[in-house]
């Protein structure tokens, strides 16, 4: 049965693919992060329409549940306006992709560091 569908970028409203290219391109600026390759950047920067768009949350994105993301004290990287929702989500994310993030830049992150004593 042909549905006549579009893939799955495609499919996403424009406002969920703004959001995933901007938290993508934040990622991998500040910590070398790459969930998307280059080709899914490309396309989700571009407009595409199909008739048909996913409702509702289209992939399980933690932060993306209103709920997780209001107990965790997370804003969208787009939606930050203070030093503190800054500092605060930005923590919630290293600890959300703590297996992804290079060492190094822990070692340099003095928020992150131990006492030695």
């Amino acid at each position: 049965m042909d549905e006549n569908l579009g893939n799955y970028f495609d499919c996403l409203n424009d406002n969920i693919r703004k959001a995933w290219l901007i938290e993508e391109l934040h990622m991998r600026k500040n910590y070398h992060v790459s969930t998307l390759s280059e080709d899914l950047i490309t396309h989700c920067k571009e407009k595409h329409h199909h008739h048909k768009t996913i409702k509702d949350t289209p992939n399980y994105v933690i932060t993306w549940n209103y709920r997780y993301a209001s107990l965790f004290q997370f804003t969208p990287v787009e939606m930050r306006d203070t030093e503190a929702e800054k500092k605060q989500s930005e923590y919630v994310l290293k600890c959300l992709n703590v297996a992804y993030i290079p060492d190094s830049l822990y070692l340099e992150d003095k928020s992150v560091q131990q006492d030695k004593n």
